[in-house]
Protein backbone atom coordinates (compact mmCIF):
# COMPACT_ATOMS: atom_id res chain seq x y z
CA UNK A 1 0.00 0.00 0.00
CA UNK A 2 3.06 2.34 1.10
CA UNK A 3 4.86 2.13 -2.50
CA UNK A 4 1.51 2.57 -4.61
CA UNK A 5 0.75 6.19 -2.14
CA UNK A 6 3.89 7.33 -2.88
CA UNK A 7 3.95 6.70 -6.30
CA UNK A 8 0.53 8.66 -6.73
CA UNK A 9 1.54 11.26 -4.31
CA UNK A 10 4.58 12.05 -5.98
CA UNK A 11 2.47 11.95 -9.60
CA UNK A 12 0.05 14.18 -8.31
CA UNK A 13 2.23 16.99 -6.93
CA UNK A 14 4.94 16.60 -10.09
CA UNK A 15 1.68 18.09 -11.67
CA UNK A 16 1.06 20.86 -9.63
CA UNK A 17 4.89 21.89 -9.17
CA UNK A 18 6.57 21.15 -12.18
CA UNK A 19 5.48 24.75 -13.91
CA UNK A 20 7.23 26.14 -11.14
CA UNK A 21 10.41 23.79 -11.64
CA UNK A 22 10.68 24.90 -14.93
CA UNK A 23 10.52 28.63 -14.39
CA UNK A 24 13.28 28.46 -11.88
CA UNK A 25 15.47 26.15 -14.05
CA UNK A 26 14.44 28.85 -17.29
CA UNK A 27 16.20 31.97 -14.54
CA UNK A 28 18.49 30.30 -12.62
CA UNK A 29 19.99 28.10 -15.31
CA UNK A 30 19.20 28.16 -18.56
CA UNK A 31 19.34 32.14 -18.71
CA UNK A 32 23.01 31.64 -17.18
CA UNK A 33 23.77 28.93 -19.02
CA UNK A 34 22.59 31.32 -22.50
CA UNK A 35 25.03 34.32 -21.36
CA UNK A 36 28.15 32.11 -20.80
CA UNK A 37 27.41 30.58 -24.18
CA UNK A 38 26.61 34.43 -25.87
CA UNK A 39 30.33 35.16 -24.31
CA UNK A 40 32.39 31.55 -25.29
CA UNK A 41 31.30 32.87 -28.62
CA UNK A 42 32.78 35.94 -29.00
CA UNK A 43 36.21 33.52 -28.71
CA UNK A 44 35.19 30.77 -30.64
CA UNK A 45 33.73 32.54 -33.78
CA UNK A 46 36.58 34.29 -34.46
CA UNK A 47 38.83 31.54 -34.25
CA UNK A 48 36.61 29.24 -36.74
CA UNK A 49 36.44 31.66 -39.06
CA UNK A 50 39.81 32.15 -39.55
CA UNK A 51 39.57 28.27 -39.81
CA UNK A 52 40.26 27.07 -43.73
CA UNK A 53 37.94 24.25 -43.67
CA UNK A 54 38.98 22.47 -46.67
CA UNK A 55 43.01 22.52 -46.31
CA UNK A 56 42.30 20.81 -42.34
CA UNK A 57 40.32 18.06 -44.37
CA UNK A 58 42.78 17.63 -47.05
CA UNK A 59 45.31 17.55 -43.83
CA UNK A 60 42.85 15.29 -41.98
CA UNK A 61 42.50 12.86 -44.94
CA UNK A 62 46.25 12.63 -45.82
CA UNK A 63 47.29 12.17 -42.65
CA UNK A 64 44.74 9.26 -42.00
CA UNK A 65 45.97 7.60 -45.15
CA UNK A 66 49.49 7.66 -44.12
CA UNK A 67 49.08 6.27 -40.85
CA UNK A 68 46.59 3.68 -41.29
CA UNK A 69 47.23 3.12 -45.33
CA UNK A 70 43.06 3.73 -45.86
CA UNK A 71 41.97 1.17 -43.29
CA UNK A 72 39.05 2.88 -42.23
CA UNK A 73 37.47 1.61 -39.28
CA UNK A 74 35.37 2.86 -36.13
CA UNK A 75 38.39 2.16 -34.10
CA UNK A 76 41.20 3.39 -36.01
CA UNK A 77 38.91 6.75 -36.85
CA UNK A 78 38.60 7.40 -32.96
CA UNK A 79 42.62 6.76 -32.46
CA UNK A 80 43.88 8.56 -35.36
CA UNK A 81 41.52 11.71 -34.10
CA UNK A 82 42.52 11.65 -30.33
CA UNK A 83 45.81 11.14 -31.61
CA UNK A 84 46.36 13.72 -33.83
CA UNK A 85 44.86 16.35 -30.98
CA UNK A 86 47.69 14.91 -28.60
CA UNK A 87 50.52 16.05 -31.73
CA UNK A 88 48.88 19.15 -32.19
CA UNK A 89 49.31 19.93 -28.59
CA UNK A 90 51.93 21.37 -26.68
CA UNK A 91 52.75 18.44 -24.88
CA UNK A 92 53.54 15.90 -27.79
CA UNK A 93 57.40 15.14 -27.11
CA UNK A 94 56.75 11.92 -25.78
CA UNK A 95 54.28 10.71 -28.60
CA UNK A 96 55.55 9.47 -32.74
CA UNK A 97 53.77 12.51 -34.70
CA UNK A 98 55.78 11.24 -37.95
CA UNK A 99 52.36 10.87 -39.75
CA UNK A 100 51.65 14.23 -39.26
CA UNK A 101 53.61 17.19 -41.36
CA UNK A 102 53.89 20.01 -39.35
CA UNK A 103 54.78 22.37 -42.22
CA UNK A 104 51.37 21.06 -43.88
CA UNK A 105 49.53 21.81 -40.57
CA UNK A 106 47.10 24.56 -41.46
CA UNK A 107 47.38 27.79 -39.08
CA UNK A 108 45.22 29.48 -37.03
CA UNK A 109 45.17 32.71 -34.46
CA UNK A 110 45.51 31.11 -30.95
CA UNK A 111 42.19 31.79 -29.50
CA UNK A 112 42.06 27.86 -27.88
CA UNK A 113 44.07 28.64 -24.99
CA UNK A 114 42.68 31.87 -23.89
CA UNK A 115 39.43 30.43 -24.28
CA UNK A 116 39.93 26.99 -22.29
CA UNK A 117 41.78 29.29 -19.04
CA UNK A 118 38.19 31.40 -19.40
CA UNK A 119 36.43 28.09 -19.50
CA UNK A 120 37.84 26.75 -16.51
CA UNK A 121 38.36 29.10 -13.80
CA UNK A 122 35.71 31.72 -14.93
CA UNK A 123 32.71 30.07 -16.78
CA UNK A 124 32.60 26.45 -15.25
CA UNK A 125 32.80 27.76 -11.38
CA UNK A 126 29.71 29.98 -12.24
CA UNK A 127 27.78 27.81 -13.97
CA UNK A 128 28.32 25.06 -11.27
CA UNK A 129 26.93 28.00 -9.22
CA UNK A 130 24.07 28.40 -10.87
CA UNK A 131 22.99 24.65 -11.02
CA UNK A 132 23.53 24.42 -7.27
CA UNK A 133 21.37 27.39 -6.86
CA UNK A 134 18.41 25.85 -9.62
CA UNK A 135 18.61 22.62 -7.26
CA UNK A 136 18.14 23.88 -3.96
CA UNK A 137 15.30 25.95 -5.43
CA UNK A 138 13.43 23.46 -7.27
CA UNK A 139 13.99 21.06 -4.44
CA UNK A 140 12.53 23.83 -1.51
CA UNK A 141 9.41 23.86 -4.34
CA UNK A 142 9.21 19.87 -4.50
CA UNK A 143 9.02 19.40 -0.85
CA UNK A 144 6.45 22.39 -0.05
CA UNK A 145 4.37 23.15 -3.13
CA UNK A 146 1.93 19.91 -2.57
CA UNK A 147 -0.97 22.17 -3.41
CA UNK A 148 0.66 24.16 -6.34
CA UNK A 149 0.01 27.83 -5.66
CA UNK A 150 3.39 28.78 -4.43
CA UNK A 151 4.98 31.71 -5.42
CA UNK A 152 8.35 32.33 -7.64
CA UNK A 153 9.38 34.54 -5.28
CA UNK A 154 8.62 32.47 -2.28
CA UNK A 155 10.25 29.73 -3.86
CA UNK A 156 13.70 31.13 -4.45
CA UNK A 157 13.86 33.19 -0.68
CA UNK A 158 12.75 30.24 0.24
CA UNK A 159 15.28 27.84 -1.12
CA UNK A 160 18.27 30.22 -0.90
CA UNK A 161 17.28 30.59 2.83
CA UNK A 162 18.94 26.72 3.24
CA UNK A 163 21.80 27.58 1.03
CA UNK A 164 24.26 27.21 3.87
CA UNK A 165 22.65 24.36 5.17
CA UNK A 166 23.26 22.70 1.99
CA UNK A 167 26.28 23.42 1.71
CA UNK A 168 27.02 22.16 5.95
CA UNK A 169 25.52 18.80 4.58
CA UNK A 170 27.90 18.28 1.93
CA UNK A 171 30.89 19.27 3.49
CA UNK A 172 29.48 16.86 6.35
CA UNK A 173 29.51 14.10 3.60
CA UNK A 174 32.74 14.61 1.79
CA UNK A 175 34.38 14.23 5.34
CA UNK A 176 32.91 11.34 5.87
CA UNK A 177 33.68 9.65 2.44
CA UNK A 178 37.41 11.06 2.48
CA UNK A 179 37.76 10.69 5.81
CA UNK A 180 37.40 6.98 4.69
CA UNK A 181 39.84 7.06 1.89
CA UNK A 182 42.58 8.61 3.83
CA UNK A 183 42.36 5.86 6.60
CA UNK A 184 42.42 3.34 3.86
CA UNK A 185 45.15 4.88 2.19
CA UNK A 186 47.46 5.09 5.21
CA UNK A 187 46.73 1.65 5.75
CA UNK A 188 47.56 0.18 2.60
CA UNK A 189 51.15 2.29 3.16
CA UNK A 190 51.40 0.35 5.97
CA UNK A 191 50.78 -2.78 4.40
CA UNK A 192 53.32 -1.40 1.33
CA UNK A 193 55.87 -1.21 3.90
CA UNK A 194 55.91 -3.84 5.78
CA UNK A 195 56.87 -5.96 3.08
CA UNK A 196 54.36 -8.63 3.06
CA UNK A 197 54.04 -11.39 0.61
CA UNK A 198 52.54 -10.09 -2.68
CA UNK A 199 49.45 -12.47 -2.09
CA UNK A 200 48.85 -11.23 1.09
CA UNK A 201 49.34 -7.49 -0.12
CA UNK A 202 46.80 -8.01 -2.68
CA UNK A 203 44.23 -9.75 -0.29
CA UNK A 204 44.15 -6.98 2.15
CA UNK A 205 44.18 -4.09 -0.65
CA UNK A 206 40.99 -6.19 -1.77
CA UNK A 207 39.97 -6.04 2.17
CA UNK A 208 39.95 -2.65 2.11
CA UNK A 209 38.50 -1.77 -0.80
CA UNK A 210 35.34 -3.68 0.19
CA UNK A 211 34.93 -2.45 3.24
CA UNK A 212 35.82 1.25 2.36
CA UNK A 213 32.96 0.57 -0.07
CA UNK A 214 30.66 -1.32 2.54
CA UNK A 215 31.53 1.91 5.05
CA UNK A 216 30.32 4.18 2.45
CA UNK A 217 27.32 2.47 1.53
CA UNK A 218 26.37 2.24 5.18
CA UNK A 219 26.73 6.44 5.83
CA UNK A 220 25.19 6.59 2.40
CA UNK A 221 21.94 5.28 3.01
CA UNK A 222 21.47 6.86 7.03
CA UNK A 223 22.49 10.37 5.66
CA UNK A 224 20.23 9.92 2.57
CA UNK A 225 17.34 11.80 4.09
CA UNK A 226 18.63 14.28 6.01
CA UNK A 227 18.54 16.94 3.23
CA UNK A 228 14.60 16.04 3.14
CA UNK A 229 14.51 16.55 6.68
CA UNK A 230 16.38 19.52 6.50
CA UNK A 231 13.64 21.24 4.21
CA UNK A 232 10.41 20.06 5.60
CA UNK A 233 10.81 19.58 9.01
CA UNK A 234 13.23 23.13 8.96
CA UNK A 235 16.18 21.90 11.53
CA UNK A 236 19.07 22.51 11.19
CA UNK A 237 22.24 19.89 9.59
CA UNK A 238 23.64 18.24 12.87
CA UNK A 239 19.55 17.28 13.44
CA UNK A 240 18.88 16.60 9.84
CA UNK A 241 21.46 14.08 10.14
CA UNK A 242 20.61 12.45 13.80
CA UNK A 243 17.21 12.07 12.61
CA UNK A 244 17.97 10.50 9.53
CA UNK A 245 19.93 8.10 11.47
CA UNK A 246 16.89 7.52 13.71
CA UNK A 247 14.56 7.22 10.85
CA UNK A 248 17.01 4.31 9.07
CA UNK A 249 17.85 2.63 12.73
CA UNK A 250 17.14 -0.66 12.64
CA UNK A 251 15.48 -0.84 9.15
CA UNK A 252 17.96 -0.27 7.35
CA UNK A 253 18.12 -3.19 4.45
CA UNK A 254 14.38 -2.30 4.38
CA UNK A 255 15.38 1.38 3.50
CA UNK A 256 18.22 0.48 1.31
CA UNK A 257 15.53 -1.96 -0.62
CA UNK A 258 13.07 0.64 -0.87
CA UNK A 259 15.90 3.75 -2.19
CA UNK A 260 16.87 1.29 -4.60
CA UNK A 261 13.26 0.03 -5.77
CA UNK A 262 12.27 3.68 -6.21
CA UNK A 263 15.44 4.97 -8.05
CA UNK A 264 14.40 1.75 -10.44
CA UNK A 265 11.15 3.15 -10.67
CA UNK A 266 12.78 6.51 -12.14
CA UNK A 267 14.97 5.13 -14.30
CA UNK A 268 12.47 5.26 -17.47
CA UNK A 269 11.57 8.84 -16.84
CA UNK A 270 15.30 9.44 -17.30
CA UNK A 271 15.85 7.07 -20.11
CA UNK A 272 13.05 9.40 -21.80
CA UNK A 273 14.50 12.58 -20.51
CA UNK A 274 17.93 11.32 -21.66
CA UNK A 275 16.45 10.75 -25.64
CA UNK A 276 14.63 14.23 -25.46
CA UNK A 277 18.22 15.87 -24.93
CA UNK A 278 20.26 13.28 -26.89
CA UNK A 279 18.40 13.25 -30.28
CA UNK A 280 19.49 17.09 -31.27
CA UNK A 281 22.88 16.50 -29.64
CA UNK A 282 23.18 13.72 -32.05
CA UNK A 283 21.51 15.48 -34.86
CA UNK A 284 24.08 18.25 -34.28
CA UNK A 285 27.05 16.07 -34.37
CA UNK A 286 25.80 14.47 -37.64
CA UNK A 287 25.21 17.87 -39.21
CA UNK A 288 28.35 19.18 -37.73
CA UNK A 289 30.55 16.88 -39.58
CA UNK A 290 28.81 17.74 -42.71
CA UNK A 291 29.48 21.31 -42.26
CA UNK A 292 32.94 20.09 -41.64
CA UNK A 293 33.70 18.15 -45.01
CA UNK A 294 31.64 20.54 -46.88
CA UNK A 295 34.23 23.12 -45.85
CA UNK A 296 31.55 25.36 -44.34
CA UNK A 297 32.37 27.75 -41.82
CA UNK A 298 29.48 29.64 -42.15
CA UNK A 299 27.23 26.97 -41.68
CA UNK A 300 29.52 25.44 -38.81
CA UNK A 301 29.12 28.49 -36.96
CA UNK A 302 25.13 28.57 -37.50
CA UNK A 303 25.09 24.77 -36.38
CA UNK A 304 27.03 25.78 -33.04
CA UNK A 305 25.06 28.91 -32.58
CA UNK A 306 21.31 27.16 -33.50
CA UNK A 307 21.79 23.71 -31.68
CA UNK A 308 24.31 25.47 -28.55
CA UNK A 309 20.59 27.57 -27.73
CA UNK A 310 18.75 24.30 -28.39
CA UNK A 311 20.97 21.89 -26.33
CA UNK A 312 21.08 24.37 -23.39
CA UNK A 313 17.04 24.94 -23.12
CA UNK A 314 16.55 21.26 -23.24
CA UNK A 315 19.09 20.78 -20.88
CA UNK A 316 17.47 23.04 -18.43
CA UNK A 317 14.30 21.10 -18.82
CA UNK A 318 15.56 18.13 -18.16
CA UNK A 319 17.08 19.07 -15.21
CA UNK A 320 13.84 20.43 -13.91
CA UNK A 321 11.61 17.42 -14.51
CA UNK A 322 14.43 15.12 -13.26
CA UNK A 323 15.35 16.77 -10.62
CA UNK A 324 11.68 17.72 -9.12
CA UNK A 325 10.62 14.04 -10.18
CA UNK A 326 13.29 12.60 -8.26
CA UNK A 327 12.71 14.71 -5.21
CA UNK A 328 8.91 13.98 -4.79
CA UNK A 329 9.36 10.55 -5.07
CA UNK A 330 12.08 10.39 -2.04
CA UNK A 331 10.42 12.80 -0.20
CA UNK A 332 7.14 10.95 -0.16
CA UNK A 333 9.46 7.57 0.78
CA UNK A 334 10.87 9.91 3.70
CA UNK A 335 6.89 10.49 4.84
CA UNK A 336 6.27 7.26 4.64
CA UNK A 337 9.19 5.64 6.46
CA UNK A 338 8.28 8.40 9.14
CA UNK A 339 4.76 7.60 9.66
CA UNK A 340 5.61 3.79 9.66
CA UNK A 341 3.30 3.21 6.38
CA UNK A 342 5.43 1.28 4.12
Amino acid sequence: MGIESVISKSWGEFKKSIKLSLKISLWFLIIPLLVCFLILLIFIIPYLSNVDLASFQNFSNQSFNQEYKGDITYKSFLVFTGKSINCLSENSSDLNCSFLDESEIPKTNNYIPIFIIMFIFIILPILYLFLFLTSIIIFYNAINNEKGIMKFKEAVKGGLSYFWRFIGIILIILFIYFGVLIVGFLLGLIIYFLKLPILVNVLFYIFLIILGFIIMFYYFVNIFFAPFILVKENKGVFESISLSFKLVKNRWWKSFGLILLFTLILYPVMIVTGILFNIPFYLFYILLLISFYAGSVSLLISLIVIFGIILLVLFGVVNAINYTAMTLIYKNLYLELKNNKI
